[in-house]
């Protein structure tokens, strides 16, 4: 039975935090391979998902299939179906290539919402539905614990008895990752991340080297779908609007392969934010860093998260992006402040009746003119309400949530409230900045704030409003009325907010820069523009740009860039051809890591939203008018200026920024209105030319790149391949087979250590008398049990002469005897006294210690019994390994029996003098777990009868089948009765001998009697302390072995029950979903596993 847990234990513990954080916490770090073959502890991303995962989907919406992906593991391919479950193969170091696969989707009108295959006591998942009034209740996100394996911070009160790592949340954590770098990330110590990896690091130049590669495919597609319940023709990725979200950890390697499938178009995709540092091929823009993606071909992106916090990928096709070509990102990493949960991504932009390429065409004529709606994660209601869906999200009381903006817009900026409540903002884009308070975001185009919000108001539903900047833009929702997404309090019911708007800004102006100030200082060295900037033109009246040395000046008044889609800036790099037309606005920049100053004067009564690629620039200043030298050099700041991608450049005024030519290659600079970019309101700069031949020539020749050349100068266009729908299995169907079974492991773990180890030890050392006088008030409001235990006090006696009438008439009213059975003769009044005396996670108390433990084990078994092969030999290895760390058994069983402590589960290791004391105990409890696991079968294979089955002319009999029956009975007969004579008087006396040497200062959480009935003197008492081995047992009273056994089959009754409901729910499952193709589910299986 301890083999059979144990396995189930590690095969579910090696998906969530225990055994990835003790298991590469072992000396030499163990292979997922080498010891157990379940490869997906390493990182918290499911392997394999789909966007279905991603949002939930309404009947009717169709459902876009999408083939097969491979997962690559130590250098041996197997294919899987998309949704087949999470095999995330790591080890620890980086010289293991892990690679996790993502492929999507299903059409939605609704935002994707982030997904977790963990669905259990360690971390819960809340999916965000269209039909789901509280929205995006919470996310579980991916972050590294102190030993760089990465686990999920769970989203259940934060307040728990005993776990100081769970604690009130506080206002910054700028500094503590430097205080104490080995506390893990969570909700109070939010900027702690990897050991040399946290909030302090800076991106420019540091990253984690995480071994993982995230995959995911997309597919640009046409599509009708009705974010404001009004069907529209857009062109989305893989049937969805806003597109799968895409999430990796800081220092992850990102993999994604876009197809394009419209028929007429090509397309390309933008990772917005991502300074591509040494990946300027990846960086998704037509023309210049690619040609655009032919219709029916693909390209698959590779470039490394080097930074942390929320963005967007979109199209840089013509106006794709505002037809809904994009998605959200989010690269998990520390946060500037604490929280305590995360809510996810808020995508906000403008919404047409008109599609994306019929308002361009009507902007180009008469003007942007106003929006129709406003959409939040892709819906809204209709403005007369009679169509739609509200954007909902779940607050709960007293907690503090994080919500990621994201503006994707076409040509809105917005000012975004929550009614009654501030926005704490601790990032810029993807820059982490000092927290500070406001009441009302403003969020250009392209820009992205990552804001905390504290439910602190009464419980009820308020308004989220996206409320548009009116001097820049106009929108026909003005936020008023009831079209507006919802905050809603947990209990707060359904009904429609009653909070009232508060009259928003109407500029079109960024944040202040003097409220952005980088966690990570980096200040800006003037001396060059100070120099330069003087000798520019400033009055100049025609369209050019003016510059001298590294500092420029750019006046954007109507020239349209016009760039070659067929022959790409990157590739005449490549080549040395560094002649272009004027009119592709190219600005050579050749000295390596320079400050380049930019000097960017808006002549248009507009304002326009400025984005780099390939860089955050420094914002040195902004102001109104024409910049000037001998009056505006004050404004600057040169000292830790603000730092991002996107700026708002004032209407008819000015912005100063600065970068360091540390990134060579092609970069466009441009503005972030989609009608504006289209009209040409860019210029690329061409960063240290003589670097490019040698860092991206081989890429640029080599066969992918050349492909996409090929396909789209015409000389290859093929229609996009679409698998046998006959041969492919749902991607849906594989997710939901994985979910259950998913669900399965959960239960089954949480049987089995809670009630098959943690209880049952307890059992061992109760002293099986309890009672006690208990005040009234202390029992829970509403239960009319007593605590199952409480510190036995002195009992009244009479007084002299005093009756027992007369005793019981001078007792407190107040004060109740209270008299019960053991604790542990339920399993349910164990489970609930443990919960009050140690908090909700206490069922898993001793689970960092017994994976160490069973970890040590394993490597020590798996060398002695690896090398010499027999399996007799191996279960001497085994006994031989278990007395050697028998201290780590016996400070399992101390932490399990004891008042949660202060020491860390290492600081309760005893002493190698303990050793010769408690190794006699384990060395026969080993042997007898050998001798339950090992003589049944060797008896019952002694048996000659059967041996004729295997030849391969056998056919089956009836008296073969009762054989079988008869040798499986007696195992099993055999097995248990080995187990009551054997292994359980073995594990009683290895319990009560370590419970013997308890330390004096710990108390036990359960009654247990030191003395042993008298059979040993505790050390505070002078004596000893521990017990003998015979002693040990012959004082577990008779009572308390029947109350074990009992226990035991109630764990067996529970644990089969498990087994039987999952079995027939998982066959009915595969019939239903798979049908036909069952057989081929199993060959991926089987091919997934290996042959066993």
């Amino acid at each position: 039975m301890k083999l059979i847990l144990v396995l189930h234990f590690l095969a579910f513990f090696a998906s969530v935090e225990g055994l990835g954080r003790w298991w590469d916490g072992l000396p030499g770090g163990l292979s997922a391979d080498r010891k157990l073959g379940f490869p997906f502890w390493k990182h918290p991303l499911p392997a394999s998902t789909t966007a279905r995962s991603l949002s939930t989907h309404k009947p009717g919406e169709r459902i876009v299939e999408t083939g097969t992906t491979t997962v690559t593991k130590g250098g041996v391919e197997s294919r899987h179906s998309p949704t087949s479950g999470p095999h995330h193969s790591g080890s620890h170091g980086p010289t293991t290539h892990t690679t996790t696969t993502h492929s999507g989707p299903s059409g939605s009108s609704s935002s994707s919402s982030g997904f977790s295959p963990f669905i259990g006591s360690s971390s819960r998942t809340h999916w965000a539905s269209n039909n789901n009034p509280l929205g995006f209740a919470t996310r579980t996100l991916g972050v590294p614990d102190k030993y760089g394996n990465v686990v999920r911070p769970t989203n259940l009160p934060v307040n728990r008895p005993h776990r100081p790592t769970y604690g009130n949340t506080s206002e910054s954590t700028s500094n503590d990752a430097r205080q104490n770098p080995n506390v893990a990330h969570g909700p109070s110590h939010r900027g702690h991340w990897l050991p040399g990896h946290d909030i302090n690091t800076n991106t420019d130049s540091k990253w984690p080297e995480t071994g993982i590669t995230r995959k995911w495919t997309l597919k640009i597609q046409n599509a009708t779908l009705a974010p404001i319940g009004i069907p529209k023709q857009m062109l989305v990725v893989n049937g969805q609007f806003p597109g799968p979200l895409i999430e990796a950890n800081w220092g992850d390697k990102l993999e994604i392969t876009v197809i394009n499938e419209l028929q007429n178009n090509g397309t390309g995709i933008h990772w917005h934010g991502f300074r591509q540092l040494g990946s300027n091929c990846e960086d998704g823009v037509g023309g210049i860093t690619e040609c655009p993606i032919a219709p029916g071909h693909s390209k698959v992106y590779k470039f490394q998260a080097t930074s942390y916090g929320t963005s967007w990928y979109h199209s840089h096709f013509s106006a794709q992006y505002g037809a809904g070509v994009l998605g959200p990102v989010v690269i998990h990493g520390p946060a500037s402040a604490n929280y305590d949960i995360d809510l996810g991504h808020v995508i906000v932009n403008d919404y047409y009746n008109a599609t994306a390429f019929q308002q361009d065409y009507l902007t180009h004529r008469n003007g942007p003119g106003p929006a129709s709606n406003y959409l939040l994660n892709g819906k809204n209601m209709a403005l007369d309400g009679s169509s739609g869906q509200r954007s909902q999200w779940t607050f709960q009381k007293g907690k503090k949530h994080l919500l990621r903006f994201i503006n994707t817009s076409m040509d809105m900026m917005f000012k975004i409230q929550i009614d009654g409540h501030k926005l704490q903002v601790i990032s810029n884009d993807f820059v982490p900045v000092q927290p500070f308070m406001v009441n009302e975001l403003s969020i250009g185009i392209g820009q992205r704030y990552e804001v905390i919000v504290e439910a602190n108001q009464a419980v009820a539903n308020y308004y989220l409003r996206a409320l548009v900047a009116k001097d820049c833009a106009q929108n026909l929702n003005d936020g008023t009325g009831t079209a507006n997404g919802v905050i809603s309090y947990q209990g707060a019911g359904s009904s429609l907010p009653l909070s009232n708007l508060t009259v928003p800004s109407t500029s079109c102006v960024d944040i202040n820069a003097t409220s952005l100030i980088p966690i990570v200082a980096e200040s800006v060295d003037p001396t060059g523009f100070a120099e330069k900037f003087g000798s520019l033109p400033v009055s100049i009246q025609r369209v050019a740009l003016q510059g001298g040395d590294n500092v420029f000046l750019w006046y954007l008044n109507g020239i349209s860039q016009n760039i070659d889609w067929a022959h790409p800036t990157i590739e005449q790099a490549v080549a040395g051809n560094l002649t272009f037309d004027e009119a592709r606005h190219v600005v050579t920049l050749t000295d390596p890591n320079v400050w380049t100053f930019w000097v960017i004067q808006n002549q248009f009564f507009v304002p326009h939203p400025m984005h780099l690629h390939g860089h955050d620039f420094a914002l040195l200043g902004q102001g109104t008018g024409t910049f000037n030298a001998a009056t505006d050099m004050d404004m600057l700041n040169f000292e830790n200026p603000t730092r991002r991608d996107v700026a708002m450049l004032i209407a008819s005024g000015w912005t100063v920024i600065a970068f360091k030519t540390d990134n060579p290659g092609s970069w466009l600079m441009h503005c972030h209105i989609a009608f504006h970019a289209g009209e040409g309101l860019s210029l690329q700069f061409l960063e240290r030319p003589a670097d490019i031949p040698a860092k991206y020539s081989g890429l640029v020749h080599g066969q992918p790149f050349q492909d996409n050349f090929t396909a789209w100068r015409g000389n290859d266009f093929s229609p996009p391949h679409h698998p046998d729908p006959e041969h492919h299995i749902s991607p849906l169907a594989a997710l939901i087979f994985f979910l259950t079974g998913l669900v399965f492991l959960v239960l089954l773990f949480s049987i089995g250590y809670t009630y098959g180890h943690v209880i049952p030890t307890l059992c061992m050392i109760e002293s099986p008398e309890t009672a006690a006088y208990v005040p009234v008030g202390n029992l829970e409001s509403g239960s009319n049990e007593p605590p199952a235990y409480t510190a036995e006090p002195t009992t009244p006696k009479p007084a002299h002469g005093q009756s027992d009438q007369e005793m019981d008439g001078q007792i407190d009213d107040d004060v109740l005897l209270v008299t019960n059975k053991p604790i542990t003769a339920s399993l349910r009044a164990t489970v609930l006294h443990l919960r009050a005396r140690a908090g909700y996670w206490s069922r898993f108390r001793g689970l960092s210690m017994y994976l160490v433990w069973n970890m040590a084990t394993g490597f020590l078994i798996s060398l002695m019994g690896g090398a010499l092969g027999n399996r007799l030999i191996t279960a001497v290895a085994a006994i031989i390994a278990e007395t050697a760390l028998a201290t780590l058994h016996m400070t399992w069983v101390h932490i399990v029996i004891s008042d949660p402590s202060e020491k860390k589960w290492y600081q309760r290791i005893p002493s190698i003098r303990t050793w010769p004391k408690i190794a006699p105990a384990v060395t026969i409890w080993a042997t007898t777990n050998q001798i339950v696991a090992i003589l049944p079968t060797l008896v019952t294979g002694s048996f000659g009868s059967l041996k004729h089955m295997k030849h391969p002319e056998y056919e089956p009999g009836r008296k073969d089948l009762y054989a079988v029956g008869a040798q499986a009975f007696l195992g099993m007969f055999l097995m248990l009765a080995l187990f009551l004579l054997l292994q359980i008087p073995a594990s009683v006396t290895l319990v009560r001998v370590a419970a013997s040497m308890l330390p004096e200062e710990d108390e036990t959480i359960v009654p247990f009697d030191r003395t042993f009935g008298g059979k040993t003197t505790p050390t505070i008492l002078g004596g000893q302390g521990k017990i003998g081995l015979v002693e040990a047992w012959r004082s577990f009273a008779w009572a308390s072995r029947m109350r074990l056994v009992k226990l035991m089959i109630k764990v067996a009754v529970i644990m089969m029950a498990v087994w039987v409901l999952f079995t027939i729910v998982l066959v009915t499952e595969a019939h239903l979903l798979f049908g036909d193709r069952l057989g081929e589910v199993m060959k991926t299986i089987h091919g997934v596993a290996g042959p066993r």
